[in-house]
């Protein structure tokens, strides 16, 4: 176990000189439990009031995850969809959902999840879900944002969605 802290220590202090940072997962309580330390690695890149997280999961399976830092004014339109992941892209209706501060990204055995800032899993691919927000134009997107575009997206998606306050996984 030292031998492991250590090394993501050191990880932790090489990605910070880089401009990144790992965040490994260890064997003590927290919100990836589910996540075998040995298969899955994760890194932060943020730039302005976005952050990419991207999950490593092994054999070419990355998982794309953007993130709002702070919400400083919220878009109040509705986006009805299945959550789905596209070569590593998390869409709702063919959007890339850039989400709320609090949310995360989960993987484990049952596949890919969200997290609320509670710790819930509030959705799973393949649920129906809506979110509030607004769709962002993708070159003023992208063009504000240096850590996007995703290349393995960009077939696969309509735009980008910046979530809102609301988010409910349908019954």
């Amino acid at each position: 176990m030292c031998l492991i802290t250590g090394l993501l220590g050191f990880l932790t202090v090489i990605g910070g000189f880089f401009g990144f940072a790992f965040l490994g997962v260890s064997s003590t309580a927290t919100d990836f439990d589910s996540i075998p330390l040995e298969s899955t690695m994760r890194s932060a890149t943020a730039t302005g009031n976005y952050e990419l997280i991207t999950v490593f999961e092994g054999e070419g399976s990355n998982y794309f995850f953007p993130r709002q830092l702070q919400q400083n004014a919220v878009m109040e339109a509705l986006v009805f969809g299945e959550f789905t992941q596209q070569d590593g892209c998390l869409t709702v209706a063919d959007y890339v959902v850039v989400w709320a501060p609090g949310y995360d990204l989960i993987v484990d055995t049952d596949g890919v999840g969200i997290i609320n800032e509670m710790g819930a899993i509030v959705a799973r691919t393949g649920d129906s879900v809506s979110l509030s927000g607004g769709e962002v134009p993708t070159a003023s997107f992208e063009s504000e944002s240096s850590i996007f575009p995703f290349a393995d997206c960009d077939s696969a998606i309509a735009g980008y969605w910046l979530m809102g306050a609301e988010f409910q996984r349908a019954q």
